[in-house]
C-alpha cells in the first residue's frame, strides 16, 4: 500500500481503519495484524518526512499529520523502531 500521502489512506478516530487486500495478506506474512502494518508504513513516512523535514517544522506536527495523536505513544514507537526519539531525526539527518 503505497501512496502520496496521508489523506489516500482512510483514516478513523484513531489512525487507519480500512486496509486493502493486499495490505492485510502483507500483514499476515509479515507477522503483524492490519492495524500494525499500516502504523508502521505510518510510521516509516513520518520517520521520512522528519529527515527531510524543514528546520522551523516540529515533531508533534509531523506526528499529527501520520495520525499519531498521542505524542508519548509516537515517541514510543519512534524509539522503538528507529533507536532514537524522533526529535534526532530533525537534528541528524543521518538517523
Amino acid at each position: 500500500m503505497e501512496s502520496n500521502g496521508p489523506s489516500s489512506m482512510s483514516r478513523g478516530g484513531s489512525g487507519v481503519t480500512n486496509a486493502s487486500p493486499g495490505a492485510v495478506a502483507s500483514s499476515r506474512h509479515a507477522g503483524t495484524t492490519p492495524r500494525g502494518h499500516l502504523r508502521r508504513i505510518r510510521l516509516d513516512r513520518a520517520h521520512a518526512e522528519l529527515k527531510t523535514a524543514d528546520p522551523s517544522s516540529t515533531v508533534s506536527a509531523v506526528a499529527m499529520k501520520w495520525g499519531f495523536a498521542h505524542q508519548g505513544r509516537f515517541a514510543a514507537a519512534y524509539c522503538n523502531a528507529y533507536d532514537v526519539p524522533p526529535f534526532a531525526a530533525l537534528q541528524d539527518a543521518d538517523c
